[in-house]
């Protein structure tokens, strides 16, 4: 069998430097991190224009947007994407982290017709699901951290309830889950 690897370098958007240069203003109102607070940006914004460029220039192959957790806002990004010629994902993690949180878990999914819309560009790689390991394995870890905060179910994991599941038993369920 002969199968040709090859490694692709993909940049994700700033989280700490500056607010993400397509929803600049919505971002600053969100937790871009799990520390449970709202950091003010170091630096301005980029625009999109030179955001592009900075990625280009370090060699990157995509990119990895992290979304905001609003259709409107996610389908923005999608139709100024398009227009850069590169590869992108979409993470959920400011969703994770701020909700809106679906009814059986602690999770914000990327609207299906948003992804409908992404794939449809011809760039679109594929979906991350961040934040995953930590609201599995400790659903409360981002319970209540400030005022205002979407009210987080203390027993809803990311992706399956496994209290009382042997390693192999909780490893099906979440794997089922994911599969789902």
């Amino acid at each position: 069998m002969n199968v040709e690897f090859k490694t692709r370098i993909g940049i994700q958007g700033g989280v700490m430097g500056w607010l993400d240069p397509w929803h600049a203003d919505l971002c600053a109102t969100m937790m871009r991190t799990g520390e449970g607070r709202i950091f003010p940006p170091q630096d301005p914004a980029p625009s999109v224009e030179a955001f592009i460029e900075r990625i280009r220039s370090l060699g990157a192959d995509f990119y990895m947007h992290h979304a905001m957790p609003e259709k409107d806002e996610i389908d923005k990004f999608i139709e100024s994407i398009k227009e850069y010629d590169i590869d992108f994902m979409i993470g959920n993690e400011y969703g994770c982290i701020n909700g809106p949180f679906g009814e059986e878990s602690n999770r914000y999914d990327i609207p299906i017709e948003c992804v409908r819309k992404a794939l449809e560009t011809g760039r679109f790689m594929g979906l991350i699901y961040d934040e995953t390991e930590h609201l599995q394995l400790h659903p409360t870890i981002y319970l209540n951290h400030h005022p205002g905060e979407v009210e987080r179910n203390p027993r809803r994991h990311q992706w399956a309830v496994v209290d009382g599941m042997t390693l192999h038993e909780s490893e099906d369920a979440v794997s089922d889950a994911v599969k789902e």
